[in-house]
């Protein structure tokens, strides 16, 4: 099973409870990359606006019994 831990992504086993100081310093570490991220593509704008203009994507597969395919057999 994974766990989110501030969006991102770990294994059960690599997360261990953290204190204070290491939640600090990860929260740090996200932020930075984050920044580092905006300078290199040029965002003007956060990740949760940007995460606004995704919309959620929905399909249904139909079956592949079609009346044309059984005649040729």
């Amino acid at each position: 099973m994974n766990e989110v831990l501030h969006g991102v992504g770990v294994q059960d086993e690599c997360v261990k409870e953290l204190t204070k100081e290491e939640e600090k310093l990860w929260n740090f570490m996200l932020e930075e990359a984050s920044k580092m991220q905006k300078v290199l593509r040029g965002e003007d704008l956060d990740h949760e606006t940007m995460m606004k203009f995704v919309s959620q994507v929905s399909v249904e597969i139909e079956g592949d019994q079609y009346e044309e395919y059984e005649k040729t057999d």
